[in-house]
């Protein structure tokens, strides 16, 4: 991936008006939907998304959720796609580039 810092053009806002969940059963859902991306490094990151109950592969760490974060309905921000793998947000829009 590349190291060179990319800046957002857009900030996509969902809002589900589903029940309050984690970012994992986000994720969850997302994976038996076929989505997902494989993050093998930084590894001190793989292993943190290992740790949150991400899925662990021989590759690295699935990553299917494909928000970069959501807030719970207490206000707890929980992360998701690291920052720097393109989201899955907008596709409709072509809002992921």
């Amino acid at each position: 991936m590349s190291k060179e810092r990319l800046y957002p053009r857009y900030i996509i806002v969902h809002h589900s008006g589903s029940v309050d969940t984690s970012i994992i059963n986000i994720d969850r859902y997302h994976s038996s939907l076929g989505w997902g991306v494989i993050i093998n490094s930084p590894k001190p990151l793989v292993n943190e998304l290992i740790q949150k109950g991400f899925t662990r592969t021989k590759y690295g760490v699935k990553v299917s959720v494909g928000y970069h974060y959501i807030i719970r309905k207490d206000g707890k921000i929980e992360n998701g796609r690291p920052d720097f793998v393109i989201g899955a947000h907008c596709r409709s829009q072509n809002m992921n580039f």
